[in-house]
C-alpha cells in the first residue's frame, strides 16, 4: 500500500493550541478588514475547485451541496460519475453507496467484494437500478470521523442526487468558470459489467453542449491515462491525470509522459507538503517539475478540520491555502469548503466572478501588499518542529517514493463486454453501446492496470 496522508490528532497541548489559534484569529480579523479600498498586484487567481460540491456542509454530490458551493463562489463544480446497473450515469463520490447514502439499511443482503475497486466489502451502485438509487437518502459523512467531529447534523440526510445530465444542465444555468467531471473505475465497468463510462459521459457533454462551448471550462479527470486519451479529440476539454497516492518526487521522463496525455495533474496534499507527527517538515519539488512542464497542478482535497491541519497552519485552513497559492504556487484547490477559499481570495462578498481576471477584487489576504500592516503569510516548513525535543519524536517515515513512467501509463480500453440479463430480467436497459469480449483479455487488461500501480 502508499504512503497515506495523516490526520493530526488532538493531542497538542491545549494551552499552545489555544494561542496559535487566537495569534491566527486576530491577525486575520485584521487582514479581512483591509479589503475595502484595497489595491493588490495583478496576478492570475487559482481556481476554486469543489470535491463533491460543498461536502462539508450539505451531503456530498446532491443538489444542496451544489447550489452551497455556487454561492459560495466556487470556480469549478465537480461531479464524480458512477454507474447504475440500468446504464444511468449520475453524481457520487465512490461507487460504494455505503458511505455517502443509507444503502445499507435497505440493501444489506446486496453487498459484496470487489477486490479491484476496494478490499472492504460494498454495496455497489452497478449492482442497483437507477430507480433503486434515487429512493436512498444521502448522508453526511465526515473524514475526520476518528476524532468524533461530525459535520452538520441538521442536513446529514438531506438533499437529492443529481443525474450527469441533471449536473449538466444544472452547471449550465449558473455563473461558475466551468466544470470538472471525474471518471473512475472504466476497465472494471467494461469487463464486469458491460457499461461503458466513458462513451457515457461524452455523450452527456455531446447532448448538453459541452463539446462546443466556449464559456465554460470543461476538465475532465481520471487516474486513467487511457480514460484521457478518449478526450483528446475534444480540443476544448483540459485533461487532468489523478495521481491519487502520495509521491515523493517526479522523475522526468514521467512528467514528459504526463504530457502525451494531460494538460493538468492533480495531486495529494502530502505530494507537495511533507508531514511528520502533524508537523511539516519540508516540501517537495513536484509542482516545480510539473510546471517546468508546462503542466497545471492542483493540490486536493482540503478541509477545515483542524484535526486534518498540519500544526504549522496554526490549525487555520486559511493559513493552508496561503501556503499552497503563495509558497508553493499551485493552479488550483480541491476543497469541501469553497466559501473559505472565496474569502481567502476575494474582497467581494459575495463574489463577483464576472470580474475573475479583475485585480482589484480580489483579497490583500490573498495578495498581500508589501506594506500592508497584516496578511496571511504561508507556513514556514520545519519552523516548529525543531521546537521539539529531538527524543520526544518518533523515528522519521521514509520518504515517498518518486512517480516513474511505469506509473502513469495504463493499458488501453478493453471493449465493454456483452452481459446475460440476470433471471427474470428483459435484457439491458442502459442504452450502451456492446461487443463481445473475451473473458480472459479483460482480466489481462485488469492485471495490467493494477501492476501500472505498483508504486503505491
Amino acid at each position: 500500500m502508499g504512503k497515506k496522508e495523516e490526520s493530526f490528532g488532538p493531542d497538542i497541548d491545549l494551552e499552545v493550541g489555544v494561542c496559535f489559534v487566537t495569534m491566527s484569529f486576530g491577525n486575520f480579523r485584521a487582514c479581512f478588514a483591509q479589503n475595502k479600498n484595497s489595491t493588490v498586484p495583478t496576478k492570475g487567481k487559482p481556481l476554486i475547485i469543489t470535491h463533491n460540491g460543498a461536502s462539508g456542509v450539505y451531503p456530498g454530490c446532491t443538489d444542496l451541496a451544489y447550489q452551497q458551493a455556487v454561492d459560495d463562489g466556487a470556480d469549478i463544480i465537480d461531479c464524480s460519475v458512477q454507474m447504475s446497473k440500468d446504464g444511468v450515469a449520475f453524481c457520487l463520490n465512490s461507487a460504494d453507496l455505503m458511505g455517502d447514502t443509507m444503502a445499507m439499511t435497505a440493501f444489506i443482503s446486496r453487498s459484496t467484494t470487489v477486490p479491484e475497486i476496494q478490499q472492504k466489502s460494498g454495496i455497489f451502485s452497478f449492482d442497483l437500478t437507477w430507480s433503486e438509487i434515487q429512493g436512498l437518502k444521502p448522508e453526511m459523512i465526515s473524514p475526520v470521523a476518528q476524532a468524533d467531529l461530525k459535520r452538520n447534523p441538521a442536513y446529514k440526510n438531506q438533499g437529492k442526487f443529481f443525474t450527469l445530465s441533471d449536473f449538466l444542465d444544472f452547471a449550465k444555468g449558473k455563473t461558475v468558470l466551468g466544470i470538472l467531471i471525474n471518471i473512475q473505475n472504466a476497465a472494471y465497468l467494461a469487463c464486469n459489467k458491460g457499461l461503458d463510462i466513458t462513451d457515457a459521459v461524452i455523450s452527456a457533454l455531446s447532448k448538453a453542449g459541452y463539446d462546443k462551448e466556449t464559456t465554460q471550462q470543461v476538465l475532465i479527470q481520471s487516474d486513467d491515462t487511457s480514460v484521457l486519451s478518449a478526450f483528446q479529440k475534444f480540443s476544448n476539454y483540459k485533461r487532468v491525470l489523478m495521481v491519487p497516492e502520495v509521491i515523493g518526487d517526479a522523475a522526468k521522463p514521467a512528467v514528459e509522459e504526463i504530457k502525451h496525455f494531460a494538460n493538468a495533474v492533480t495531486l495529494s496534499r502530502g505530494s507537495i507538503v511533507i508531514t511528520e507527527n502533524g508537523f511539516i517538515t519540508g516540501f517537495t519539488d513536484v509542482v516545480n517539475k510539473m510546471h517546468a512542464a508546462n503542466i497545471s497542478v492542483y493540490v486536493s482535497t482540503l478541509i477545515n478540520e483542524y484535526v486534518a491541519i498540519a500544526f504549522d497552519y496554526f490549525s487555520d485552513p486559511m493559513v493552508e491555502i496561503s501556503t499552497y497559492i503563495n509558497a508553493l504556487t499551485v493552479d488550483g484547490i480541491m476543497t469541501e469548503f469553497p466559501a473559505t477559499a472565496t474569502k481567502f481570495m476575494s474582497k467581494d462578498s459575495p463574489p463577483d466572478l464576472s470580474s475573475f481576471t479583475n485585480a482589484s477584487s480580489w483579497s490583500p489576504c490573498f495578495h498581500p501588499a508589501d506594506d500592508a500592516p497584516y496578511s496571511i503569510l504561508p507556513a514556514q516548513a520545519g519552523s516548529l518542529v525543531f521546537l521539539v525535543p529531538p527524543e520526544l519524536l518518533p523515528p522519521s517515515e521514509p520518504p515517498a517514493p518518486a512517480l516513474t513512467v511505469a506509473n502513469v501509463v495504463d493499458p488501453p480500453l478493453p471493449s465493454v463486454k456483452k452481459v446475460a440479463p440476470a433471471p427474470g430480467e428483459a435484457g439491458t436497459s442502459s442504452g450502451q453501446a456492446t461487443v463481445t469480449i473475451d473473458m480472459s483479455l479483460c482480466l489481462v487488461m485488469l492485471v495490467f492496470s493494477f501492476m501500472s500501480l505498483s508504486y503505491h
